[in-house]
């Protein structure tokens, strides 16, 4: 198999182990990509990625092409569907090169009857494609029904639409700059600018070039992180009390490194629950020359003492539908059945932070979630249940006096209408005994 084919058979198995599945794409990544060659990753990946940004437009031209289509699992669908990602999507590949890797691929996987039918659709897509999606509605179609009625409920149907138009573009890389030296380099201005949210926070200037290849990043100085991922661990700035810091949902290590920059005359302890994920922590831990205890276990039920930790960041888990920028498998793997299980997992997660916390101590909660129920509507229910604690507001000086991304209750809440992640933060306080 050559490298163009080795690439698209990667992403034909990515994407249908992320439908069957439900896996994020960098684990599934991780496990159809490591035998192929730098260049093709990076091929296997564009084609998957914007496969999957257009997921709801190419499955619609595809079942308005045929009578009975096939599964949507199946090996012949998603074989057509990187086909007309790369025909309509594309303008790097040749249309003749999408179509034949289409129809040669079908060969080489034993789905040789179902060429010609591939071989067609895809001519017609070519010819039809980009006028019958000029007529439709690309948010409709892309985006789930089900997570665009939640967003109108929260937001209102004016502000659901602007976060419907940026939610799948492709969102630019964003930086901290750990180490400022690297900024007096001749060529900084070359690779990133400030964002107003703080002097550490950066944003990538040239779309195309590798992170790893930006000057400071093998040294650890630069870390990627989104504008907004960086605002939680710097509210614990307003903690009054001496003691340890937690990061109760750790991987993979961003926000635990940012602690410990941070607050050096504190011990910042991290805790995470998947052991193959801690991996990654000890990774990003070592690039930046850092150390860290890593506790693996469970955030409902840790093994820690009451009242042991004078602060407590929580990531939750959560839906991620505010990082479909750059993460547009979430929109394909989600459902609103995981979105409940996730809400209760949140609830004991903020239950078990409130034993831990002493008083006057801080838990910092965050989602990387559109929704409000797994956000402010978690943060006022918790704080209707224990009365022990009270809201910290989070102020405009917090966030480079973008007080547009706070809202009524003194919490953070973006979403990538203001061209970042969606994203909340919310500052609880346990209360003086």
């Amino acid at each position: 198999m050559d490298e163009a084919l080795s690439s698209r058979n990667a992403s034909v198995n990515t994407i249908r182990e992320i439908i069957i599945k439900g896996l994020p794409v960098e684990l599934v990544e991780s496990r159809t990509l490591p035998t192929l060659s730098d260049r093709e990753q990076k091929l296997s990946k564009a084609i998957t990625s914007t496969t999957l940004r257009h997921m709801g437009e190419i499955s619609y031209l595809i079942d308005k092409f045929m009578k009975h289509p096939f599964d949507n699992d199946s090996l012949e669908k998603n074989i057509m569907r990187i086909g007309i990602a790369q025909l309509l999507f594309m303008d790097s590949i040749p249309s003749h090169a999408a179509i034949h890797g289409a129809v040669e691929l079908t060969k080489i996987r034993g789905k040789v009857r179902a060429t010609g039918i591939i071989n067609a659709i895809l001519r017609r897509a070519q010819r039809e494609g980009h006028e019958i999606l000029a007529k439709a509605n690309a948010h409709e179609l892309n985006i789930p029904k089900w997570v665009r009625k939640n967003i109108i409920s929260d937001y209102g149907q004016v502000r659901g639409e602007a976060i419907f138009e940026h939610m799948l573009k492709v969102a630019k890389i964003d930086l901290r700059i750990r180490d400022k030296d690297i900024l007096d380099a001749e060529d900084a201005e070359e690779f990133f600018y400030n964002i107003p949210i703080h002097d550490e926070t950066y944003r990538l200037r040239k779309k195309h070039i590798p992170v790893t290849e930006l000057p400071g990043w093998d040294e650890g100085k630069i870390y990627v992180q989104d504008a907004a991922a960086q605002i939680p661990a710097r509210l614990f700035n307003k903690l009054k009390i001496e003691g340890d810091i937690l990061d109760a949902c750790a991987a993979p290590g961003g926000k635990t490194i940012q602690l410990i920059d941070l607050y050096k005359d504190r011990t910042i302890q991290a805790l995470e629950l998947n052991e193959s994920r801690i991996e990654k922590i000890a990774q990003n831990f070592k690039r930046c020359n850092l150390e860290c205890p890593v506790t693996v276990g469970d955030a409902t039920a840790t093994e820690f003492g009451d009242e042991q930790f004078a602060g407590v960041l929580l990531d939750v888990p959560c839906s991620s539908t505010g990082t479909s920028r750059r993460h547009p498998d979430v929109l394909v793997s989600r459902t609103a059945e995981q979105v409940e299980a996730l809400r209760k997992i949140q609830k004991s997660i903020l239950n078990e932070a409130a034993r831990l916390v002493k008083p006057e101590g801080m838990i910092v909660y965050s989602t990387c979630s559109l929704f409000k129920s797994e956000s402010e509507a978690q943060i006022e229910n918790f704080l209707k249940n224990n009365t022990n604690f009270e809201r910290v507001e989070i102020t405009s000086e917090d966030v480079g006096e973008n007080k547009y991304i706070i809202n009524e209750n003194g919490e953070l809440r973006t979403t990538p209408a203001e061209n970042l992640d969606g994203f909340f933060t919310a500052c609880i306080r346990k209360k003086k005994v």
